[in-house]
């Protein structure tokens, strides 16, 4: 797996409001499965937004579709910035390649500064450049991918599960980087993951947005159980988004 995965952009249109990405009506099929059932979303400039839901929900090819890495079977994408960064739910592998040399690429291919590059991978505790990625841990290779394309995002920036295969130190690291972001989308099972920071909260379930909220609005989500299986309702758990919770409500 190359560079590309964080590095491909959605298709850029022209836009003069304070909308970066535009998705609408994002249908997705793969043979009988649907994995996004009609889904719309509007990213505006300053938006820090969190989907949450559990595995299988849709959230990670939503966020595929929207970095136009995947196209929808119908609907659209229109990505008004001009900078884009995304960082998938797996660790790409880069055999061979040392983390300056991938460094080094980025800044050439993007057009970023070198330095800036160099900033944010000081940021998160990646300071031994000569380094192969291939020796890394996982975490630090999650920390190395983050930190690339946090420098790439300017616009907007596609995070899937940033917080998986994460050691705490890592996770500290990122929530505080978190802060200094201007526009982000963020996928996450858990509550204790969603960023103070963040604004809006979609919830995911079976390839339909349940319902959203913004920062102190209440919300609900049922954990009732029918055979079973849990049923995604909006009438049993009460939370208001912005408070305190640790728990896994998927």
């Amino acid at each position: 797996m190359g560079v590309a995965p964080m590095m491909v952009g959605a298709r850029r249109a022209d836009g003069s409001d304070r909308i970066v990405l535009d998705a609408q009506a994002i249908y997705k099929k793969y043979g009988d499965v649907v994995a996004l059932n009609f889904v719309s979303m509007s990213i505006r400039r300053g938006e820090k937004i969190v989907i949450l839901g559990r595995n299988g929900a849709g959230k990670s090819t939503l966020l595929r579709i929207m970095a136009g890495i995947e196209q929808p079977d119908f609907g659209r994408v229109s990505f008004m910035g001009t900078h884009m960064g995304y960082v998938p739910d797996y660790v790409p592998r880069f055999p061979g390649i040392r983390i300056i040399e991938l460094a080094r690429l980025f800044a050439s291919e993007r057009g970023i500064s070198f330095n800036k590059i160099m900033e944010i991978l000081e940021k998160f505790g990646i300071v031994n450049l000569e380094r192969k990625i291939d020796h890394l841990s996982k975490g630090f290779k999650r920390r190395l991918m983050l930190a690339l394309a946090i420098a790439v995002g300017s616009d907007l920036l596609l995070l899937d599960e940033p917080f998986n295969g994460i050691d705490p130190e890592g996770r500290q690291l990122l929530h505080s980087v978190l802060d200094e972001l201007k526009t982000y989308v963020l996928t996450t099972h858990v509550l204790s993951e969603i960023p103070k920071g963040a604004t809006t909260l979609y919830f995911m379930s079976e390839g339909k947005i349940l319902d959203s909220a913004r920062k102190g609005e209440p919300v609900w989500i049922s954990k009732r159980r029918v055979n079973g299986e849990r049923v995604h309702q909006l009438d049993y758990l009460y939370l208001v988004f912005g408070g305190e919770g640790d728990e896994r409500i998927f």
